[in-house]
């Protein structure tokens, strides 16, 4: 056949095919598009978000070419005119970022107390149209508020900002609003550094200070020679390398948002594959009629999987347009992190990644592509004479493979387990998911085979013949399933992992409140408690016991996230409210022991009975570790430690948080009546039972994993539209035999029965597989990939009565699905449908 031919061919089968199975091909473009789109909408925010942080760290660098970090701890000033007189340094700016509690309310807020002459050097934008108010500025209590800040507190020039220092208010006279700039776009407030020191009791302390080097010095020997005169936890990196670092928290969240949106898509590509088939196996006489006319194996076979790419084409589009109006929507409802937590402080705007959505673009048309290829191929090659012949259909795929292939991919994916993740990815962990579902579904033609034989004949007539309908066409119905078996195990396998973190976080939460009543200055670094407050809140009747604990960050590796280092007063040989995943081991007396977390343990190689260098004070305390415990909330590692060690070499005696244990008969309302007459104290601290902040936590944990109950909604969905193009494809590729049925006596009701039957059989062995299939899933990510990613470790528990409803409302589904996507089936005429076969 010519070029030209071709063409014309291809256009007319494309357009016949869409012709007479719009609503089934409508169906798979939009499951497509709904792959698409998760994929889309996850990273369009992921990229929103990092490019604002990293945006917002680099721009308050200005020209910087290297920063001197710490920990929220920060360093003592005396390095900074060392810093200043170095020959390769030509310019030099201080600053002391503190996140600000303010005043009466839960939020914190960005304050950044400059040297403004010389941070101008660095950025001559940063006080835009305000530059001329710098004498202003240099006043006490006066600050500059970022246009963000004034729109989200509502102040402006000449308002009053109240934070908190301690557990006192502190009013900040706003100068000032910035105009927006790339430095300025997120909600902060400038100040002038000494008198920012001074407000908030930071006295001789920075936590930054940027330098631009004289031309010709390379950066990375000057960062060398720097780091050797830095005290311990104070390291100077390259501006882009601090950004790295403020997003390197969020990494594997918005990795695992990533897999999860593409194993979406993989399902998307199966329902492809199955509505292909079926829809192929619709058309076999006609494929073999035009191969008897001429045309060739190869020609056939690129047509038809130009169909299936066209299919491609059209939900990839949609997708990308719902994905991104998606992101849009979460953006503003849910913020950059879907609540996550990760990006707080952080406005985010929309920002399209043209070369990550194309990736996401050509995944899903190559998915769609792929899913086409393999049925493109089974119809181009069924002999043209037998293919003519009536009922070849229900003998195609029969040639699948059947046991070993799927067997052996399956062993792959257990191998798999065994290795390694690749730089603190599951990478691994993800391929072997895709080797179980590749390897299931393999299997589905002889799981479905065994399993209908197995099956006991009824005596209804009806539902007999649904039973041997299926079993003499078990390759057709393993197609039918495999969209199925894709969707549902993924389903599965989130819900049992969701359960399973839920029910471990509610366990771990239960042993690390034991106290009756906690009591907390406040969020951000500028609210504590002072030994004067700590004193008080001993001595308040009513309270039995208190129990002080201070947090700080440090910085271990200028490459990973800050480390939390918690000092709480404890007693080494009778810890409570730590979880320990081992038993812990003392050491010797002498010796500082302390406990860490499963993600310091993973991160920095910090085992039992190791020594372990912990940046203090400006000094490199040498530490024991003692024990590893578990920690659902400091990804990026935590060390704990006894307060009186850690006042003993850092000197700062303030606490961030009290437990307290109440006298016999005391309620806790009493005694937070009796904490703030004793404080005479309001809303400046925070007191809250267990049982709040328990259901505090799983409410945040419910946010935070609602984008994945988004997704196990995406993946049940896609069952239900496989189902229904399935069914319907089938009803109609069988339209003479029901004619047949009809004409020699079956009633239309007991077709309907049959059709019912079959898809309640099919429902029934989609819904075990999917158990067996998503239960296996649900180990590795479990086990596997939250353990890789997160660090930390769960127990598998079984939300067994979600796991019966949610099969049975599949079944049910399947069975409804059958009889309604057949009822236009069995409408045609039943002698017309029988000369279909003449």
């Amino acid at each position: 056949m010519t070029g030209h031919t071709l063409v014309a061919l291809a256009r007319m089968l494309i357009a016949g095919a869409w012709a007479q199975n719009r609503g089934r091909l409508s169906l798979t473009v939009a499951v497509v598009a709904i792959g698409v789109a998760l994929g889309v909408a996850v990273h369009t925010l992921n990229y929103s978000a990092a490019t604002e942080l990293s945006l917002a760290v680099r721009s308050l660098s200005g020209e910087a070419d290297l920063s001197v970090l710490a920990g929220a701890m920060g360093f003592s000033e005396e390095f900074y005119p060392k810093l200043a007189v170095r020959p390769e340094v030509a310019a030099i700016s201080p600053a002391l970022e503190i996140d600000a509690k303010l005043a009466g309310t839960a939020h914190t807020l960005r304050v950044i107390g400059i040297d403004p002459l010389r941070a101008l050097a660095l950025q001559p934008t940063l006080l835009g149209d305000a530059t001329d108010r710098i004498l202003d500025l240099l006043r006490a209590d006066t600050v500059m508020l970022s246009t963000a800040a004034a729109q989200q507190l509502g102040l402006f020039e000449g308002g009053t900002l109240h934070v908190q220092v301690g557990l006192r208010s502190l009013a900040l006279r706003v100068i000032a609003v910035l105009p927006v700039n790339d430095a300025l776009r997120q909600p902060l407030a400038l100040m002038d550094i000494a008198h920012a020191q001074w407000a908030f009791e930071r006295l001789g302390q920075l936590t930054r200070i940027d330098l631009r080097l004289r031309p010709g010095y390379d950066p990375a020997a000057v960062i060398a020679r720097v780091n050797a005169a830095l005290p311990a936890g104070v390291q100077a990196i390259e501006p882009q390398m601090a950004a790295r670092q403020s997003i390197a928290l969020s990494r594997a969240y918005r990795v695992n948002l990533n897999m999860l949106a593409l194993i979406s898509l993989f399902t998307g590509a199966v329902l492809v594959f199955s509505a292909q088939a079926l829809s192929l196996l619709r058309r076999r006489m006609h494929f073999a009629l035009l191969r008897a006319l001429g045309m060739t194996r190869p020609q056939l076979t690129a047509i038809l999987i130009a169909e299936a790419g066209v299919l491609g084409v059209l939900g990839t589009a949609l997708g990308i347009v719902l994905g991104i109006i998606a992101a849009r929507f979460a953006l503003t409802h849910a913020g950059a992190d879907l609540g996550a937590g990760f990006f707080q402080g952080i406005r985010a705007q929309i920002r399209l990644d043209a070369s990550g959505l194309s990736g996401i673009a050509l995944a899903g048309i190559g998915a769609c592509t792929l899913g086409g290829a393999i049925p493109a191929w089974e119809a181009a090659s069924a002999p043209p004479a037998q293919a003519l012949r009536a009922g070849d259909e229900q003998r195609a795929f029969d040639e699948l493979p059947r046991l070993a292939p799927g067997v052996l991919v399956l062993l792959v994916g257990v191998g798999l387990l065994t290795l390694p993740s690749i730089d603190h990815l599951p990478v691994f962990g993800y391929v072997s998911i895709g080797c179980f579902l590749i390897g299931a579904m393999l299997l589905m033609p002889w799981y479905v085979r065994r399993a209908l034989f197995a099956a006991p004949l009824s005596r209804l007539a009806p539902v007999r013949l649904a039973l041997e309908q299926l079993r003499g066409a078990p390759a057709y119905a393993g197609i039918s399933l495999a969209t199925l078996l894709a969707s549902f195990s993924l389903a599965v396998a989130m819900l049992i992992m969701i359960h399973s973190f839920r029910h471990s976080l509610d366990a771990w939460l239960g042993a690390v409140l034991p106290a009756d009543l906690y009591v907390r200055a406040g969020p951000g670094a500028s609210a504590w408690l002072d030994p004067a407050a700590q004193e008080h809140i001993r001595s308040t009747p009513g309270i039995a016991r208190a129990v002080f604990a201070r947090q700080q960050t440090v910085q271990f590796d200028s490459a990973r996230p800050l480390v939390t280092v918690i000092a709480r007063d404890l007693e080494p040989a009778r810890l409570e409210a730590v979880p320990l995943v081992a038993p812990q081991q003392l050491p010797p007396a002498g010796s500082i022991p302390v406990w860490v977390s499963e993600a310091m343990r993973d991160l920095y190689g910090a085992e039992v009975g190791q020594r372990l260098f912990l940046p203090l004070g400006g000094i490199n305390a040498e530490v024991t570790v003692a024990g590893v415990w578990r920690d659902y909330v400091r990804q990026g590692g935590a060390v704990l430690i006894n307060r009186t060690d850690y006042v003993r070499l850092t000197g700062d005696r303030l606490a961030s948080q009290a437990w307290l244990w109440l006298e016999q008969g005391q309620s806790p309302a009493q005694a937070q009546h009796a904490l703030r007459q004793t404080l005479g104290l309001g809303a400046e601290f925070e007191l809250r039972e267990a049982s709040t902040i328990r259901a505090r936590s799983l409410a945040i944990f419910d946010q935070t994993f609602a984008v994945t109950y988004a997704l196990q909604f995406a993946a049940l969905t896609i069952a239900l539209f496989g189902i229904g193009i399935g069914f319907s494809a089938q009803a109609f590729a069988r339209r003479s035999e029901f004619g047949m049925l009809h004409h020699v006596g079956m009633s239309r009701r007991e077709l309907s029965i049959m059709l019912s039957a079959e898809g309640a059989f099919l429902g029934m062995l989609g819904a075990i597989a999917g158990l067996v299939v998503g239960g296996a899933m649900s180990y590795v990510l479990v086990h596997v990939i939250n353990r890789q990613s997160f660090h930390w470790s769960m127990e598998m528990h079984w939300p067994t009565a979600s796991l019966v409803s949610v099969s049975s409302a599949l079944i049910l589904c399947c069975t409804v699905t059958a009889a309604v996507g057949a009822r236009r089936a069995l409408g045609a005429d039943a002698i017309s449908a029988v000369r279909e076969d003449w």
